[in-house]
């Protein structure tokens, strides 16, 4: 586990303020870390053993959240005007922003050959496993718009049905994916290797299930 500091730069969001200062903002991302390292690795000292320190800037910025830093110290920058536009659910929206970026910190990425869409699906099926999604998430392909490689949501469905409710279940995917992408060099064949079929006819295979919940 890295050495965790969180500054709360922007104070004038007062319901961030209230929630998240002092020792109870350290503990909610010592918990969001735990989380992604209990779901990418075997073991939590599996993970990358490099990285030192993790460090919360909650601030006024554009957007809603990044991650950055060097192999040693990273850094994850949060949006205080996001969180306080969902004051309903405004925990839930933390924890899985912060679960999401916590992803990017520790997640494997073939030295940056793998979609960018897979793995920004890798981070919101990490934050669907910890029961964080928001409401406004949907399962399917929006009209034919998305497809497996599509990033977020539509690629963390898709990995979770694999995950879950493929043909047959492969508990650990998610883990076994991240494993193979500390390899320097991505291969859509992972999926073949992994499934024993392509990723296009996976994607089908979601599609068919996703319509015939519809239906049903």
């Amino acid at each position: 586990m890295p050495w965790v500091t969180v500054n709360l730069v922007d104070s004038s969001t007062a319901l961030v303020a209230s929630l998240y200062s002092g020792a109870a903002s350290h503990a909610l991302v010592r918990s969001c870390v735990r989380n992604v390292q209990r779901t990418l690795f075997d073991r939590t000292y599996d993970s990358p053993a490099g990285i030192r320190a993790l460090t919360v800037f909650m601030r006024e910025m554009d957007g809603v959240a990044y991650c950055t830093g060097s192999a040693a110290e990273k850094e994850i920058h949060l949006s205080t005007a996001h969180v306080a536009n969902h004051d309903a659910r405004v925990r839930a929206e933390i924890e899985g922003v912060l679960v999401h970026e916590a992803v990017h910190a520790f997640q494997a990425n073939a030295s940056g050959s793998a979609p960018g869409g897979l793995i920004e699906g890798i981070a919101d099926a990490v934050r669907l496993r910890c029961g964080l999604a928001p409401p406004h998430w949907r399962r399917g392909t929006d009209g034919g718009r998305r497809q497996w490689d599509s990033g977020y949501d539509a690629t963390a469905f898709f990995l979770q049905f694999i995950e879950e409710e493929g043909e047959p279940p492969l508990p650990g995917f998610l883990k076994t994916l991240n494993m193979i992408m500390a390899d320097p060099l991505w291969d859509d064949g992972v999926f073949v290797d992994l499934t024993g079929r392509k990723v296009e006819e996976l994607w089908r295979l979601y599609v068919a299930s996703v319509e015939t919940c519809v239906v049903s």
